[in-house]
């Protein structure tokens, strides 16, 4: 048994219980009524033996003597706690170890229930062991206590529930709160092993200090830093990733720390990038269109002025007498126009307006049998490698434009590799599907010869392979290069259907990349170009010229009458639907395609659809032009759409193309 206070020895028990009064004990009892602590003593039979007027406030009744009239104390006591007080008053009567404080719920008079602590201690009265309990009503403290708890499970709830990863380290770089968000962002499975971290350097991956976390401990030094900063986080794994973070100063225990409201940016990094590229590439586009737009017109109306030029020269010296110093001079103007003619026909591929002839061909013996050409050019101390893959697809094409744009490759390819090196054209058959991640950007899903053109020179940096296909851009000295190369090479893949990508390293080397659509699945061939013959000449038929260019109708006109053709000329297309009118017969219409006032080459065919000649046939056409644009696709039957001259063409070519219609063989 405890030991007993000697001070309540003196305190008699009074009848039912209650305590003797008189004597020296009134004062004790005089104590004991007043405290403001509830004061209840019960004996080993659970029969109070005495209760102040606080315990009696406690539970809600007016005086001591209905407390007493109660005898157990059992009832002051919640059900479900009464047997666990139990235990513990007969441990403590007996001596056996029990606690000397605990909480428990008290039942009111009016059945309420409250919580009450109690402080007890065992006591001798009248020579038996009681108990006495010391009650404090602490339910206003439970109350808020459970308010608390609540408040913090809410937040608990809070954090670890939302998607935002939340971390809190103090001014040590120590770890003093991770979410599973946070942790899922730095790749561990639970935020404990975060908070096992002595510091929280290892979740930073970049060795810039401002995208490091603890570059934010500055803030509790009072440096000034912006709220939302971005980091390179370092995964579990040693991956890193990029994060977003919002940082404020909190206080953590009555100290200042740093909290971090983090997300993951990595996909919104991949998609600025991405966007930025489709940006780049689309200013690239545009910029590359309005060029293409300026110099289609420039070389529009360069065509015509060689044309008459040449043309002229033409006439000229088949009507001087045997000079060789004069034949000289003429040959020297109709080669110079020759010259001025290529480069716009450069200029007209770039833009994509050059006058294609595609037919079926197979890339592998067009490439082969360049591979001889190609060596002689480009010398010896550069090596071609020829790697074609077999049952390569068949691609409709210019073969003699194909062939133009590998030679210029090839050139530009040596000029990158001035003591020499390797050249390496590889053909191979790619299909290039839907959301390819490997996919060039502005290239269409489907099947494709791809062509790659690569050199071990020097390389371009990336501000040259931006400009690289902008027409007379060069890096080659003045004189020795047009910049027109590339600029063909990317016209004339535009306008086959296909697409160009040049991938380049300074030092490495430069590897030029073509896409051509997969023609159909039939036998192809490459076919090379007539040979020379005779000028044919007319016979007086007669030949309708059409030309709004003065100068350019003239020459043609001269020409066809040297020919041996009778002509008849219209300036437009509504002078030619007179002419076509009054004329008794018209043979043949030669028509520029692009005239003013309304009415375009491809209008006039359309109108003269109906219109026949004296053997019952439709009056053929001859379209010339300088700016095609493809108009021809615009005719009534496009699959038979006439022949098309392109200026500044030769009086043979002229010649040779009257003759082929009139005489009905294919030219």
């Amino acid at each position: 048994m405890n030991n007993v206070n000697d001070e309540n020895d003196a305190i008699d028990a009074g009848a039912q219980g209650g305590l003797a009064t008189g004597g020296d004990n009134d004062w004790h009892r005089t104590l004991l009524d007043g405290s403001l602590q509830g004061i209840l003593v019960v004996d080993q039979d659970d029969l109070i033996v005495y209760a102040n007027q606080a315990i009696c406030n406690i539970h809600g009744y007016d005086s001591t003597d209905q407390m007493l009239q109660l005898r157990k104390s059992s009832i002051l006591i919640a059900e479900d706690d009464q047997v666990r007080l139990r235990r513990y008053r007969t441990d403590r009567l007996d001596g056996r170890m029990a606690p000397d404080n605990y909480r428990y719920r008290g039942r009111r008079r009016d059945g309420g229930l409250g919580w009450l602590t109690n402080l007890c201690r065992t006591i001798t009265l009248n020579g038996r062991a009681v108990v006495q309990n010391s009650i404090t009503d602490i339910s206003q403290q439970v109350a808020a206590e459970d308010a608390l708890r609540r408040s913090e499970q809410r937040y608990r709830d809070l954090i670890e529930s939302t998607l935002l990863g939340i971390l809190i380290f103090d001014g040590g770089g120590r770890p003093l709160l991770v979410n599973q968000a946070a942790a899922a962002l730095f790749g561990y499975e639970q935020p404990e092993q975060i908070m096992d971290l002595t510091t929280i350097s290892p979740l930073s991956a970049d060795a810039e200090p401002s995208q490091r976390l603890e570059y934010q401990i500055q803030r509790l030094e009072g440096v000034s830093l912006p709220d939302i900063f971005e980091l390179r986080g370092r995964r579990q794994d040693g991956a890193a990733n990029w994060l977003q973070g919002h940082v404020q100063v909190v206080e953590w225990d009555g100290a200042p720390a740093i909290q971090v409201t983090m997300i993951d940016i990595g996909e919104q990094k991949r998609m600025r990038a991405a966007l930025h590229a489709v940006d780049a590439q689309l200013q690239r586009s545009q910029r590359l269109e309005m060029v293409g737009q300026l110099t289609g017109g420039v070389a529009h109306d360069f065509n015509n002025l060689l044309a008459v030029i040449a043309g002229n020269a033409e006439m000229l010296n088949d009507g001087l007498p045997p000079d060789a110093e004069l034949e000289d001079h003429c040959r020297r103007i109709v080669m110079a126009t020759k010259r001025g003619a290529e480069l716009t026909h450069r200029l007209l591929a770039f833009s994509r307006r050059q006058a294609l002839n595609p037919r079926p061909t197979d890339l592998n013996i067009l490439v082969n049998d360049m591979g001889e050409l190609l060596r002689r050019t480009l010398g010896a101390a550069v090596s071609v490698h020829i790697e074609s893959e077999y049952g390569l697809w068949d691609c409709e094409i210019d073969p003699t434009q194909m062939e133009n744009v590998l030679l210029n490759l090839a050139i530009n390819a040596r000029d990158a590799m001035p003591d020499g090196g390797d050249l390496t054209i590889a053909s191979h058959n790619r299909s290039i599907a839907e959301g390819d991640g490997n996919q060039a950007e502005e290239i269409a899903p489907g099947d494709y010869v791809v062509i790659s053109v690569t050199d071990n020179g020097v390389g371009m940096a990336d501000k040259t392979l931006e400009k690289a296909f902008e027409p007379f851009f060069t890096t080659k000295d003045i004189g020795q290069g047009s910049g027109l190369g590339l600029s063909m090479t990317y016209g004339f893949m535009r306008q086959s259907g296909g697409w160009v990508t040049i991938e380049s390293t300074v030092g490495t080397g430069t590897a030029v990349i073509l896409y051509l659509p997969r023609f159909g699945k039939g036998l192809a061939s490459h076919q090379g170009e007539d040979g020379f013959e005779t000028i044919p000449r007319g016979s007086g038929e007669i030949v309708l010229v059409v030309e709004d260019d003065a100068d350019v109708r003239t020459l043609a006109s001269a020409q066809l009458i040297s020919l041996g053709y009778k002509v008849v000329e219209a300036r437009n297309g509504a002078e030619a639907l007179d002419r076509l009118i009054e004329a008794e017969k018209i043979d043949v219409v030669l028509c520029d395609m692009v005239m003013p006032g309304g009415i375009s080459g491809t209008d006039l065919l359309r109108r003269m659809a109906g219109r026949t000649s004296e053997s019952g046939m439709s009056v053929p056409f001859i379209f010339m032009s300088g700016y095609p644009e493809g108009l021809t696709q615009d005719a009534p039957d496009a699959e038979r759409a006439p022949p098309l001259l392109t200026k500044p063409f030769r009086m043979i070519e002229l010649a040779r193309t009257i003759r082929a219609v009139l005489d009905g063989s294919p030219e």
